[in-house]
């Protein structure tokens, strides 16, 4: 149908069927009246209105049936009633296909999850263009004739030169809104013409697409999001005007043009000045139309302040805040990235007009920025908001619920909800196929398929994740900007033959990915993003317990970070980099690269690095220190992170135990089992440790009830990578064994060996 409406589309806008009718007419009926004449010349001229008619008809039908889409269907009911009148054959099976219910097309789902009406309008302002493209023409062609031009009124418009005319000039349309989006500051993200779009990442990269979709359905868009909110309004009302003025600007050069063509030696190339004129005044016209997504639309919208106006304005001040954070996320603290994303969270709630699909994405960016902060509460509320959004709105895109079961996973580990965090975690996997199937670049794909492999490795499948990693790579196109994707999916191959025990090879591909990563000098922002892989890395091969490995890549990793201006990220990796000597005993060391950690502006992670200060104090028996530390930590964020505050009270229950305060220690130990123990959060197991010494001599068995519960929640967690719940174990080994319970303390060290991976060994 698509192809038929293509054909009768090019018969209506032609003038080859009325030339034909009337030269036949001029040969074989040249007896008839010359009224009869004109009445036969008349219906004509009718026929070939309807052929225009049906041709644009059966191409909207057409799309909409090759795209599966709900208003397609009763479009081809409509266009196969049609069809019936000349060739009753195709629209009777027409008719039959298109009575059929289609299958439901997530496409649908998404145009209303979205608020996108644009294949639909754009079609209507396709024909409307056309429709006055032709009008145009014929008044132009006629006053060439008063302007006594060498015009011949029996010449068409080819359609080859209807669409490429089309094509270009919507690109002129399209610079006008560029040039002054670059006047007035805004960013460039993408733009398109027909079935080509050009994009740029927020990392600076450039990518191209092309839709063949989109051939016969001319049109276009240009994506760009402002630098500041002052003067928005304005800024974007002259956005929107320059489109339309830059297709008025051309069409007047081509009405010019024909005015003083007379009298000069380019007479007998009048058409091209009508053929720009008509199409630039076309294209002018209908743009101004206030139908779905057009500039008159947008602009009426805009001036007059409606709902939809003041949704638009919203999105625009959003999008400013989120392309912000999305450009600086390696240089940003955590705390300023984190409200950053509020600030476009909240500029996307103001109204309703926004599409559900929008506040989901910024209720998921705010969730993964909240768990950057360490702000886990504020993060699981914010998943909490994006699953309803997500629950009522059916055909979302694979990558949105990808990206929130991924963060559902790391919060629901953290919280020690076991259930959920593995429903979440298979819900992510078993999306993993449909994102090849999605309009993604490969720069947003590869973020994804990485993901999927670092959950197969948390889950011990490294064989499946090594094999993933390696066909994702074989396929990657080799271009710079995802040098850092590359590299990243090399040194996750090396970290699953480094722990399958294959460590020659391992380390060898390792030196690959190192050698790659450190081929960025020169660009801040490429030199920060494969640091970043390095650093990630390295937390992993300490999880793996190759501390060797992993100080060698936080030493390459962190220097480069700060190199890169991106300071607080370089914090982070050091305060990972001191838990890791922490971990293996190196107190001293672990307190040098502490006191390296440079200021900080994120309260979190400065409450992170004072815990962690607390623990080499209670390892180096320096009670009276810790003590300071944590009081400080267990009540200074009760309102904000009550689970936080719980962790460190626990910790804090075992200092004052270990310092001979038996009541405080009690009180403490016992408050902070009531927030933790609820969810059988694995901090709870210091304060355990707490309650079984102080009750051990006068109730062995609840103590030692105490110990194996404490033990069963550093075992059951997901929070922790096995080697992590080797090390909490061992910790509280070591307590027992001061605590002079060095039964228990070898029972519990048995358990702890259970979770240290088997000697280092190469394989032949």
């Amino acid at each position: 149908m698509l192809l038929e409406g293509a054909g009768l589309l090019s018969l209506g806008l032609s003038d080859d069927l009325r030339t034909g009718a009337e030269r036949y007419i001029q040969e074989y009926l040249s007896l008839l009246p010359q009224e009869d004449t004109k009445i036969l010349l008349d219906y004509m001229e009718m026929i070939q209105r309807l052929f225009a008619a049906a041709g644009a008809i059966f191409v909207l039908c057409g799309f909409g049936a090759l795209n599966n889409k709900t208003w397609g269907r009763w479009a081809g009911i409509f266009g196969s009633a049609f069809n019936i009148l000349w060739f009753t054959p195709l629209g009777i099976a027409g008719l039959v296909a298109f009575f059929k219910p289609l299958p439901p097309s997530p496409d649908d789902d998404l145009d209303r999850a979205s608020g996108n009406t644009e294949p639909t309008s754009h079609a209507l302002i396709m024909i409307a263009s056309i429709a006055i493209m032709l009008y145009l023409r014929k008044t132009l062609t006629a006053y060439s004739v008063q302007l006594g031009l060498p015009v011949d009124p029996e010449d068409g418009i080819p359609i080859v030169w209807l669409i490429g005319g089309q094509y270009v000039f919507i690109l002129f349309h399209e610079l006008g809104h560029l040039l002054a989006a670059w006047a007035c500051g805004f960013r460039f993200q993408a733009m398109n013409v027909g079935p080509v779009t050009v994009m740029r990442s927020p990392g600076g990269s450039w990518r191209f697409g092309f839709d063949a979709s989109k051939i016969l359905l001319a049109g276009g868009f240009l994506q760009s999001v402002p630098s500041s909110t002052k003067d928005l309004k304005m800024n974007w009302i002259i956005v929107i005007v320059a489109g339309p003025a830059a297709s008025l600007f051309f069409g007047l050069i081509g009405l010019l043009s024909l005015v003083s063509l007379p009298g000069t030696n380019y007479t007998e190339y009048w058409y091209i000045p009508v053929f720009v004129a008509s199409i630039c005044g076309s294209d002018f016209i209908a743009n101004l139309l206030p139908l779905g997504l057009t500039d008159g639309a947008l602009l009426a919208h805009t001036v007059f302040n409606t709902e939809k106006g003041k949704g638009i304005l919203s999105s625009l001040s959003a999008a400013m805040l989120a392309d912000r954070a999305d450009r600086s996320v390696t240089t940003m603290a955590p705390d300023e990235l984190l409200e950053t994303r509020r600030q476009a969270l909240d500029a996307v709630s103001k109204t309703k007009e926004v599409s559900p699909l929008e506040k989901a994405c910024h209720q998921l960016e705010f969730g993964r920025a909240a768990i950057i902060a360490g702000r886990h509460t504020e993060a699981a509320d914010a998943l909490r908001e994006a699953g309803k959004i997500i629950d009522s709105t059916p055909g979302l895109p694979p990558s949105v619920l990808f990206r929130y079961y991924l963060d559902t996973f790391e919060i629901e580990s953290a919280a020690n909800r076991v259930s959920s965090a593995v429903a979440a975690r298979n819900k992510a996997l078993e999306l993993e196929e449909n994102l090849g199937g999605s309009d993604l670049d490969w720069e947003s794909m590869l973020g994804f398929r990485t993901e999927c492999v670092i959950l197969r490795i948390g889950d011990n499948d490294f064989h499946s994740a090594r094999l993933r990693a390696e066909s994702i790579r074989s396929l990657c196109p080799n271009k710079r900007p995802l040098a850092p994707q590359r590299a990243q999916l090399l040194a996750l191959q090396a970290e699953c033959w480094i722990r399958t025990g294959n460590r020659e090879r391992g380390f060898e591909i390792l030196e690959e990915a190192i050698d790659e990563l450190l081929d960025t000098e020169g660009d801040k922002s490429l030199l920060a993003l494969t640091m970043e892989v390095l650093g990630q890395t390295a937390i992993r091969m300490a999880g793996a317990q190759e501390i060797e490995t992993a100080e060698r890549l936080f030493h390459i990793a962190v220097p480069n970070l700060e190199k890169a201006d991106a300071a607080n990220r370089a914090a982070i990796y050091r305060a990972a980099w001191a838990e890791a000597l922490y971990q293996f005993g190196r107190f001293a060391d672990a307190q040098q690269i502490v006191a390296a950690i440079q200021t900080t502006q994120s309260k979190a992670f400065a409450r992170e690095i004072e815990s962690l200060k607390a623990s080499l104090y209670l390892a180096e028996d320096k009670t009276g220190e810790a003590i300071q530390i944590l009081q400080r930590l267990a009540h200074s964020v009760l309102d904000t992170d009550p689970i936080d505050a719980a962790g460190n009270r626990a910790l804090l229950s075992w200092a004052l135990y270990r310092a001979g305060s038996m009541e405080p220690a009690m009180a403490e130990a016992r408050q902070a089992c009531d927030m933790l123990m609820p969810t059988e959060h694995h901090d709870a197991a210091p304060a355990l440790l707490t309650l079984a010494l102080a009750v051990w001599q006068e109730n062995p068995d609840l103590g030692n009830a105490y110990v194996d519960e404490a033990t069963r929640l550093i075992e059951q967690t997901l929070a922790l990578s096995p080697s992590e719940k080797g090390v909490r174990l061992s910790e509280m080994a070591r307590r027992l064994a001061v605590a002079k319970k060095p039964q228990h303390a070898k029972d519990v060290m048995k358990v702890a060996l259970q979770y240290r991976p088997p000697p280092a060994q190469s394989a032949s």
